[in-house]
């Protein structure tokens, strides 16, 4: 983890609070779609986990992104659940997905930056709104708050936007 804080704990740092939050951004389907023996646990240690939905348009279960506790993140596009998006119960919040820039290296034709698409950029919204709210309240209640609150998409749920929260 950086700068030596263990997951699970607020910290001073500069003066600072500082929130540990887990995000990952892989996943996979397993043969039977039973969760694989001992991912559960392996993730008990963070107070907050924010998982990608997977890119699999397809409802079967993504993991670590379909365990109880995991906040899965699908990707919208616009209003709508991205073409490529996992979806399913198991999807908890859906955020944008589609055409966000982030950095890149120099390379050919792209020169810093890039248009991305996927629920690992989804999820890097969600993980940010969480950070956001983490500043005024422990992480299992600001999972709850943002579960809770927010504005809904009929047929999917709650909805992040990088400016919520």
């Amino acid at each position: 983890m950086g700068a030596g804080v263990p997951p699970g704990e607020v910290r001073e740092i500069a003066g600072h609070s500082v929130c540990v939050l887990e995000n990952t951004t892989f996943g996979g389907h397993t043969f039977d779609d039973a969760p694989p023996l001992g991912l559960a646990e392996a993730l008990t240690g963070f107070p907050a986990v924010v998982a990608c939905a997977g890119n699999t348009a397809s409802s079967r279960p993504f993991w670590p992104a379909a365990l109880p506790g995991v906040v899965a993140v699908g990707a919208l596009d616009g209003d709508a659940r991205a073409g490529f998006s996992a979806y399913g119960p198991w999807v908890d919040v859906w955020a944008p997905g589609v055409g966000l820039v982030s950095s890149f290296l120099d390379y050919g034709d792209f020169h810093g930056y890039a248009a991305w698409s996927g629920t690992s950029f989804a999820a890097a919204v969600v993980t940010g709104a969480l950070a956001r709210l983490c500043r005024e309240v422990p992480p299992g209640r600001a999972v709850r708050r943002l579960l809770d609150g927010g504005r809904r998409v009929a047929n999917l749920g709650v909805v992040v936007t990088s400016g919520d929260r």
